[in-house]
């Protein structure tokens, strides 16, 4: 919420996108449990940092691993890249 506090972001297997995350599951059979946790509308984008690059001042090290079922490494590379096409600084570990 207040870029100016932080002098580095580090995240581990982060949730980047919650629309990303809650069209994941719409193959598996808890979907609709899912769906519902998770919401969507202007609640989901506005909790999604990779919708919100442009607002990071700190640089970014992300570390992700290839076989994580809870969250897809999707997700680290979405925010990767969204932040460099907005200029800040970011490095995802795989």
């Amino acid at each position: 919420v207040e870029p100016n506090l932080y002098k580095a972001t580090i995240a581990v297997a982060p949730v980047t996108d919650l629309d990303k995350l809650r069209n994941d599951g719409i193959e598996y059979s808890n979907y609709n449990l899912q769906a519902e946790f998770i919401g969507g509308g202007p609640e989901a984008s506005a909790g999604s940092p990779a919708q919100h690059a442009s607002a990071f001042k700190s640089p970014v090290l992300m570390f992700h691993g290839t076989l994580d079922l809870n969250v897809n490494i999707a997700q680290a590379k979405a925010m990767d890249v969204a932040l460099k096409e907005k200029g800040k600084s970011s490095e995802l570990i795989v």
